[in-house]
């Protein structure tokens, strides 16, 4: 009795078979198997191209939400932070106003507060050539070096006034000293403020001679809190 063909050949059956029968019904076989697995690799890729179209699409969702971080709450945030340390800005430079800095005056290693303050009048009579009855009218609160310098004979004086007028006067002699006199007598400002108030400087002393001796920096009480103006336009500000 012959043994029934087989459904099925291996690759090495295939070349065995005796007739055409045979192998139409491998390749019959074959092919069967091709389309299942291509119908299987089918829905896989189905599977992967959706879960792909809902990733770009979660992606594209959540880009805009940046963007809309980016565009209105941050800027919105940044500008609350900004507006807060202004005023907090503010705050310190008021607790300052009644405070003047000069520079210029030697001192001594280990200096008293007693001796910098006979030093700071001194300067007040020789160099501000102020009266020395105004002189010993004026009102100081608290008058020591400011410790830090490296050469501690050159440390710089802070001082605060009891009244703001004496201060304000102070400071308008103070303007009328000359370049290169190795004095100097400044308002008494926040770091920040300060570093500001060098780079405005700075560009003041790059104008042309004749700009340079109209150009003032102006003192605010609320941000930009410093102007560099020149010919009463602000030329630079915080």
């Amino acid at each position: 009795m012959a043994e029934a063909a087989s459904d099925t050949c291996s690759l090495e059956q295939l070349y065995k078979v005796e007739n055409v029968k045979d192998i139409s019904k491998c390749f019959a076989k074959l092919h069967s198997n091709i389309n299942a697995e291509f119908s299987k690799f089918s829905e896989q890729l189905k599977d992967a191209t959706d879960r792909v179209l809902e990733l770009e699409k979660g992606m594209a969702h959540f880009e805009q939400e940046q963007l809309e971080i980016k565009e209105s709450i941050i800027p919105g945030v940044q500008d609350e932070v900004k507006a807060v340390h202004n005023e907090i800005l503010a705050l310190n430079l008021w607790g300052r106003k009644w405070n003047l800095i000069i520079h210029g005056i030697t001192g001594e290693i280990k200096e008293s507060s007693e001796v910098t303050r006979n030093k700071v009048q001194e300067f007040f009579n020789t160099v501000l050539k102020m009266d020395p009855g105004e002189v010993k009218d004026i009102n100081i609160a608290a008058c020591h070096r400011i410790r830090g310098s490296r050469d501690a004979t050159k440390e710089s004086i802070i001082i605060r006034f009891v009244d703001l007028q004496q201060r304000d006067g102070i400071l308008y002699r103070a303007r009328k000293l000359q370049k290169g006199s190795g004095f100097g007598v400044m308002v008494d400002l926040p770091p920040e403020l300060s570093k500001l108030r060098g780079k405005l400087l700075k560009k003041k002393s790059e104008l042309p001679p004749q700009q340079q001796k109209d150009a003032k920096l102006k003192y605010l009480q609320k941000a930009p809190f410093l102007q560099l103006i020149v010919d009463g336009h602000v030329l630079a500000s915080g």
